[in-house]
């Protein structure tokens, strides 16, 4: 599901009425798949709007609980969102939170 979602963000849109993909990266975060993490990334290297359409609204309240709940061990690719002054900075600063998350588990 989350490979599909990830070759296939240009079509995903309002008309969309498919919603697979966060039910499925909320799912895997509550059983700790590590798997999960990469696509996670790469869905926060996206632009804001494609972020808030995957997953939600209030993406930042769980963006860093989702991280962290995936968390593969890859400190790099956290570090590399929260240093691209490109990514939106709420995506930044959720990912960033993720790091406090970790350390107090």
């Amino acid at each position: 599901m989350l490979e599909y979602t990830k070759n296939n963000f240009e079509i995903c849109n309002e008309e969309d009425e498919f919603f697979g993909y966060i039910y499925a990266i909320f799912l895997l975060a509550k059983f700790k798949e590590k798997k999960a993490f990469p696509y996670l990334i790469d869905l926060l290297n996206r632009d804001e709007e494609v972020v808030e359409y995957i997953i939600g609204d209030d993406y930042t309240e769980y963006v860093p609980r989702l991280l962290a709940s995936t968390y593969n061990g890859d400190d790099k690719a956290l570090f590399n969102i929260i240093e691209n002054t490109q990514i939106n900075e709420f995506v930044r600063c959720s990912t960033l939170q993720t790091f406090a998350i970790l350390y107090l588990y």
